[in-house]
Formats: structure tokens, C-alpha cells, sequence
């Protein structure tokens, strides 16, 4: 039989549970405006009923209170953080592709259109009187405005790659502090949690940090039970939580992180041949590699690798045909020592933008890897000849700094090298590329006019746009009097048909020679001889011409090179359709970015309103709670005060 006082312990359970579900509604009213706060609940059931042996069998109890929790979904929340991944990688990218936009677009006055048309105009006016030094002047003065441009493109290109490169830093590091709070909330967590309480605030904060990793880098979270390893039925009230990023590394593991740190690249690990120095690799602190180019990466940070590394796959790669080992230097037991010996890496490559030297972006010196070893090579030569059955081969030999490189693997025949990794991305590298080939085919082109003519006094013509070099010189290609020089700087000439490779000639060249592939449009300039002296422009293709206009059909042919695709030829279109090509790739990708990251915005408010509809307070709720749970309190308050007047009734009425 219950005790007498039984009524009294059941109203009070019912006083405690109101109590808790007002304290609780009360949180949750004050927080409604919280960010990432989950609206809570108090979790009651009926208490275990009493037998008390009577005809009616069992008498309630009263109610147990047993937890107050959060109102989450963890479907939700995985559909977020998967958004917030692709909104945090469309979002930069839609960023940057409009800064990139603004710089090639035409405003009139300093585009290239407008700077090609005055050129074009000022050519006209040579030919009209190309024996006035002041028009030669002019038009001197307007391919130098040119050369400019080119030259600005190129350092805002690399003032944004600078930019990126540090924006990745800061999101390597925004990525390991949010690891290391997370594992340091695990531990808080299971702290409280191994009390039998939930704690939900900092359960509220770990899935708001989640949240923010999400939008730097793919995500998924698992939560599991730890169970007491003397009974494997107990749970001990601990949770194992891990998060995984870029397809499944492990970065948070419990109270355990695996973070990420920065290396700058040498000067011999620069991948492309216009990377600013310094550019920062990724590391786990185990040592291992972070995969940039992992498809799985997602994110901000994947979005600004891509615009910093960004290559449209269009990466070194070809087959070994041969390697000779080198040697290191050493001591010659004489306190001498023995220089070192380099070595050599025979590859042959056929992507189209490999075989054409005015296309590749290979580093003058660097670093290749083959079968996941690097080697460090201090120099390359391209090579282009044709085997037995008149097919054109294209060689690479890279000679390996045997001082440098560290590993002891042998290449062997049919081992694919590469030096780049593959990020089909058109990010800055590729830009680039663009101007560069622009750049040197332009050049190739118009220098091969001149310097097979002659100026109005019969002198040998000399190269106008030239490359300055870091040493302080400047390449002037075919001017060189050591015809086996003229040969290897006039490489690819054989016909005036310049857009045609097969028609190019074999030869060799080194990395380091004076070839167009020097030429970038960092460092592309007007020779200093013509510049200061415009009457060195060859006007005439003939040395002995005869007064009359056909004495300036070199002029002329200047004049068509800039429209004739047989003369000068940019991705299958002529010389001046430089920038449709360029604003086209550019307006594609910013509108592909614009359009992903509109549609990520709009899947963002949709999930966030989602979430909201289960783990955000509502007012209007909250107030209709407050009602009840008032109700439920002055209920239970009401039950209290009648037993007490029993009580006072059965104790000091009744002489008891």
C-alpha cells in the first residue's frame, strides 16, 4: 500500500516537470535569435507505477523527467554542409572570375581592342610615308602601348595569384583551428555527457563549427557510442565523434587531430613557367602530400587552388624512352671534390600543347615526377624530328641535378612522367598560357617579317618585340650573326606559313636558349634598337628594291599578319581576335560560377529554412508553451495545496 504522503510525492514530480519545461521554454525564448542555437525539449515519461496489492492493482507514480534536448536532424544538416560545400567554392570562384572579367574587358581607352586598332592605324600611316621617321615613331610608340598592356595583364594575373596563395593560408589555418576546437569539445562533451546529462550548448557550438569547415572543405560526421569494455550491452554515455574531410581523411578523430601545415615551393618546385614564387603546397603534419587535386575536395580552399593552380588539365605528361643515371658530387679522398655528374630523362610527349614550344609553361628548371619519385632537373631541351616513316616525334630530355635529387628509383621505359598535376580548371596558369602563346606567336610572326627584310638604307632588318630577361639583356632572336645561333633561334621557320607546326622546322632546343619560348608576356618588350632608332624597321623585303610602292611591301605584309590566319594564328582565329578568345573563356567560367553560386544561395536559404522548421524557436510556439507549461505548473501547485489541507485536516483535526 502506498504511504499516505504518496499524493504529495506524485504532485510534486508534476511541480518539477512544469518547472523544467518553463526553465526550458524560458532558454529557448532568450535564445531565439541565438545562431546555431537548437531549440531544446524536456524529455519526460510516465514514473513506473507502484504495485500496491489492492483490487485496482497499480497506482501511478507521478513523472519522470529524464532529459532536456535538442530538436535536431541529422539528415538536414548533412544536406546543409553538402551545400555549404559547393556554395563555398562557387562563391570564390564567382568572385574572382569578375575581377579577372574587369581586366581584359575593353573600356575604350586602355583595352587591347582599342590598343590593337590604334596600332593597326598607326601601321597605316607608315605605309603611307614610310620613309618619315616620326610615323615609324609613332607606330613604335604604339607597340610599345601594346607590350604594356600585355605587360600589366600579366602583373595583375600574378598580384591575384599572390592574393589567392594567401587566402589558402588563411583557410589552412581557419581549417586547424576548427579541428582543434572540435577535438577539444569532444572532450568537454563526453566530460558532462559521462553524467548522464546532455550538453547541449556545446553540442550547438561543435555543429556550428562543422558548419563553418563545411563551406571551406567537403565534410561528413559520424557520431557513435562508446561502449564499457567490461559489458559490451553498457554504454557508457561517451560518443567516439569523427570528421572526415575531402572524400574520408580523417582531420577530427575524438579528442584526436591531424592538421595541416604550409610549405612555400622552392625555386625548383615552381609547376608553371609564370607562377609567382613562394606559392604554398599542403601538407598533413604526418608528412604526407595533401591531394589539391582531389575531386572530393570541395569548398572555398578547392575553389582557390583551382583559380590559383587551375591548368585546364592541360598538364606535362609523356612517356620515358631512356634514363642514364647521374652521380653526386663527392669527396675525392685528396680534400678535393668530385663535381657532380647530372643525369638524363628522355621523354616523348604528343598533347598538341607540349609539341608546339610556343605553348608550353614547363619551368626553365624544376622538378619532374615519375612513379610518385621527384627528380630536380637544372635544365630541358625540346627536340622535334621525324622517325622512318616521316611521322614528327617531340622530345623532352631533362638533365636531373643528381645533387638534388634525393631518390634512388630508376625510371624505365614506359613510365609516364609529369611535373603538373591535372586541374581541369581555367584558373590563372591558364590565362596565362593564353597570352603567352598569343604573345610569342605574335611575335615569331612579326619578327620573321622583319628580319627577312631590309630597312629604307638596305640594312638587315632586326627583331622588334623581344623578351627582357632577368639578367638585364634582352632577346633579339635572329640578329645574331652566328648563323648556327640564327639557326636555333629561328627554329620553326621554313615557310612564311607560320600556324602550321608540320611545317616546322627539326631542330633542338635548350630551355635556356634565346628561343621564343623565353618570351612571356611578363617580360615581352621592344628591342632597344629599334627603339631608339625607328628607321631600323625593315620596310622592304628586298635589298636591292627600286624606289615605288613595292619597296614597303614589307609594311604591307605586317599589315595583313594581322588578320591573316596563314601569317599569325591564335586558337584557329587571326592575331586580333585575341580578346573575344580570352573574354570568352572568362565570361563562361564567371557565368558558370555566377549561375552554381545563385543556385547554391537559393539551396542554402531553402536548407537553412528547413532546419529552422525543426531546431528554430518559434515565437508564436514558445508563447503557446508558456501557457501550458503555467497551466501544468499551477495544476500541479493546486494538487499540493488541497493535499496539504488534507494533511492538515488528517493530522491535527482528527486527534490522530
Amino acid at each position: 500500500m502506498p504511504s499516505t504522503f504518496f499524493g504529495l510525492h506524485i504532485a510534486g514530480s508534476g511541480l518539477r516537470a512544469a518547472n523544467a519545461n518553463m526553465n526550458t521554454t524560458a532558454n529557448n525564448v532568450s535564445n531565439a535569435d541565438t545562431a546555431g542555437y537548437s531549440r531544446q525539449q524536456v524529455t519526460s515519461e510516465a514514473a513506473t507505477a507502484l504495485r500496491v496489492f489492492t483490487t485496482y492493482g497499480c497506482a501511478g507514480a507521478g513523472v519522470n523527467t529524464i532529459a532536456i534536448e535538442r530538436l535536431r536532424d541529422s539528415f538536414y544538416d548533412t544536406k546543409f554542409r553538402d551545400n555549404e560545400t559547393n556554395f563555398g567554392e562557387y562563391t570564390v570562384k564567382s568572385s574572382y572570375m569578375k575581377t579577372f572579367e574587369t581586366f581584359f574587358t575593353d573600356d575604350g581607352k586602355t583595352g587591347f581592342k582599342t590598343i590593337f586598332n590604334k596600332l593597326e592605324v598607326a601601321l597605316q600611316e607608315v605605309l603611307k610615308n614610310p620613309g618619315d621617321t616620326a610615323t615609324k615613331t609613332n607606330f613604335v610608340s604604339n607597340v610599345k602601348s601594346m607590350t604594356e598592356y600585355f605587360n600589366n595583364m600579366y602583373g595583375d594575373l600574378q598580384e591575384q595569384q599572390n592574393t589567392i596563395n594567401t587566402e589558402i593560408k588563411v583557410k589552412v589555418d581557419e581549417i586547424n583551428s576548427l579541428a582543434t576546437e572540435i577535438a577539444n569539445i569532444n572532450k568537454q562533451i563526453n566530460i558532462i555527457e559521462l553524467t548522464g546529462t546532455k550538453a547541449n550548448a556545446l553540442r550547438d557550438k561543435r555543429d556550428s563549427m562543422v558548419d563553418q569547415l563545411s563551406q571551406i572543405i567537403d565534410v561528413k560526421t559520424e557520431e557513435m557510442p562508446i561502449i564499457d569494455a567490461n559489458n559490451e550491452n553498457r554504454e557508457t554515455g561517451a560518443t567516439r565523434y569523427i570528421v572526415r574531410v575531402a572524400g574520408g581523411i580523417t582531420l577530427v578523430d575524438g579528442y584526436e587531430k591531424e592538421g595541416l601545415y604550409l610549405k612555400a615551393r622552392a625555386d625548383y618546385q615552381t609547376e608553371n613557367q609564370t607562377d609567382v614564387q613562394g606559392l604554398y603546397d599542403i601538407y598533413w603534419n604526418n608528412g604526407d602530400k595533401f591531394h589539391v587535386s582531389n575531386a572530393s575536395l570541395g569548398g572555398s580552399l578547392a575553389g582557390l587552388l583551382q583559380l590559383r593552380d587551375g591548368n585546364n588539365g592541360e598538364y606535362f605528361h609523356g612517356d620515358v624512352l631512356s634514363y642514364t643515371p647521374g652521380t653526386p658530387a663527392a669527396d675525392d679522398g685528396n680534400g678535393g671534390v668530385t663535381p657532380a655528374v647530372p643525369g638524363e630523362i628522355k621523354v616523348q610527349v604528343e598533347a598538341d600543347y607540349l609539341t608546339d614550344l610556343n605553348k608550353v609553361e614547363l619551368p626553365m628548371f624544376g622538378s619532374i615526377t615519375i612513379q610518385g619519385n621527384q627528380f630536380v632537373y637544372s635544365d630541358w631541351t625540346y627536340e622535334k624530328s621525324t622517325d622512318a616513316n616521316g611521322k614528327d616525334i617531340f622530345t623532352y630530355t631533362f638533365h636531373v641535378d643528381a645533387d638534388k635529387t634525393l631518390t634512388t628509383y630508376e625510371p624505365q621505359a614506359g613510365d609516364e612522367s609529369f611535373t603538373v598535376g591535372s586541374i581541369a580548371y581555367q584558373g590563372i596558369p591558364y590565362y596565362m598560357r593564353q597570352m603567352n602563346e598569343w604573345v610569342r606567336n605574335f611575335s615569331e610572326a612579326f619578327n620573321h617579317i622583319l628580319t627577312t627584310g631590309f630597312t629604307d638604307d638596305s640594312r638587315q632588318g632586326v627583331a622588334m618585340l623581344i623578351a627582357n630577361l632577368p639578367d638585364g639583356t634582352q632577346s633579339d632572336y635572329m640578329t645574331d650573326k652566328d648563323e648556327a645561333a640564327k639557326d636555333t633561334r629561328d627554329l620553326f621557320y621554313n615557310s612564311e606559313d607560320c600556324s602550321d607546326i608540320s611545317k616546322r622546322k627539326n631542330g633542338v632546343v635548350n630551355s635556356f636558349d634565346d628561343s621564343y619560348y623565353r618570351l612571356t608576356a611578363g617580360n615581352f618588350g621592344i628591342s632597344a634598337v629599334i627603339s631608339n632608332d625607328p628607321d631600323r624597321i625593315a620596310t622592304k623585303k628586298a635589298e636591292s628594291e627600286t624606289e615605288g610602292e613595292s619597296q614597303y611591301d614589307n609594311i604591307k605584309a605586317l599589315g595583313l599578319m594581322f588578320y591573316d590566319k596563314q601569317k599569325m594564328q591564335f586558337r584557329g582565329s587571326s592575331a586580333g581576335d585575341f580578346l573575344t578568345s580570352m573574354l570568352g573563356d572568362i565570361a563562361l567560367n564567371a557565368n558558370n560560377a555566377d549561375t552554381f553560386a545563385a543556385n547554391f544561395t537559393s539551396m542554402q536559404n531553402s536548407l537553412t529554412n528547413q532546419r529552422l522548421s525543426i531546431s528554430g524557436v518559434d515565437a508564436d510556439e514558445e508563447a503557446q508553451n508558456l501557457i501550458q507549461y503555467e497551466n501544468s505548473y499551477t495544476l500541479a501547485s493546486k494538487v499540493i495545496s488541497t493535499l496539504t489541507e488534507m494533511y492538515d485536516q488528517l493530522i491535527l483535526q482528527t486527534g490522530v
